[in-house]
């Protein structure tokens, strides 16, 4: 079975993303590749923090995918494979194109956060006998009883409406993301940003009709599709009203949204995954130039192929 971390209490765990690196440094047979500004890896990191609450251990392991500046700031100028291969041989073995996320499973290696999600539900949410809860019997002496957590949903309906909110994020509103980021014109900008609320509004329907009443796309159960979404709704937060004065409105065809970034960003796991917001707003500035050559860049804007 996976590795099992250590005990936590909630004073001792980490607050914030930078604090949760840090103590996630230690070697672990159990390895995540990850970038601290990339939201397709948050997603993974944000599935594997929920794991550490039932005992997972891994190893935070930092990749800069960037070629550094002369004055020292963050960059978006991607290195090529061979200077990734270079720098991380481990990484580029576990994601031969060089993107994260990655994961090394005592040497099964995956790629890609929706495989990689889609794999930490199958091979480590599910595994017998590794999650348990501890409780007191009536006779006041302690007992385990071991659960299956899982961030997928139990129903194969419910997994397929998992799936496709998941696809519907990555298709219809995370491209628009960086276009709106990247395009040149106020109105090229404009109409990327009007795509992207039409994909909000889109989602926000599609999460009422699955849960009316819950916190999550789930009702009450948080899974991997809330993960789909999260880390691109914490940068329209941030780095989108920074750069382009966008702010989702506030309006009753966004509301269930709302409602559900306010329960997913108190969540201690995800919460854990949440860095500094000024590292963040500085970190874009390549998008937000157009300049920047990472892989979403030249497949959403450059229609160049990765």
């Amino acid at each position: 079975g996976p590795p099992v971390g250590k005990e936590w209490s909630m004073e001792q765990a980490p607050q914030t993303g930078e604090e949760c690196i840090a103590a996630r440094s230690e070697e672990s047979s159990f390895k995540l590749y990850s970038s601290w500004f990339c939201p397709y890896a948050q997603r993974t990191w944000a599935h594997l923090e929920e794991l550490t609450e039932v005992g997972l251990q891994y190893q935070y392991v930092p990749i800069d995918p960037y070629a550094s500046r002369p004055d020292g700031l963050d960059s978006k100028q991607a290195l090529s494979i061979e200077q990734k291969a270079a720098k991380y041989p481990e990484f580029v073995r576990a994601s031969p194109r060089g993107l994260v996320p990655a994961i090394d499973h005592g040497g099964v290696l995956v790629n890609d956060s929706t495989v990689c999600c889609e794999y930490l539900s199958e091979a480590v949410d599910r595994n017998p006998g590794f999650l348990k809860t501890d409780a007191m019997n009536e006779n006041g002496k302690r007992q385990h009883t071991f659960v299956q957590a899982t961030m997928m949903p139990p129903s194969a309906a419910d997994r397929a409406k998992a799936r496709l909110f998941w696809e519907h994020c990555s298709t219809q509103v995370i491209p628009w993301f960086y276009r709106a980021l990247m395009y040149g014109s106020a109105e090229e900008q404009k109409s990327a940003l009007q795509s992207m609320l039409k994909g909000i509004r889109a989602a926000n329907d599609m999460m009422l009709k699955q849960s009316p009443s819950g916190f999550f796309f789930g009702e009450d159960q948080y899974t991997l599709a809330d993960i789909a979404l999260a880390p691109w709704w914490q940068r329209m937060q941030s780095v989108m009203k920074h750069y382009r004065g966008f702010e989702v409105p506030s309006t009753q065809e966004y509301a269930r949204l709302h409602d559900w970034w306010s329960a997913v960003s108190n969540r201690p796991s995800w919460r854990r995954t949440m860095v500094d917001t000024n590292r963040l707003i500085a970190n874009y500035r390549e998008y937000a130039d157009g300049s920047a050559t990472s892989a979403v860049a030249n497949i959403f804007v450059r229609k160049v192929p990765t």
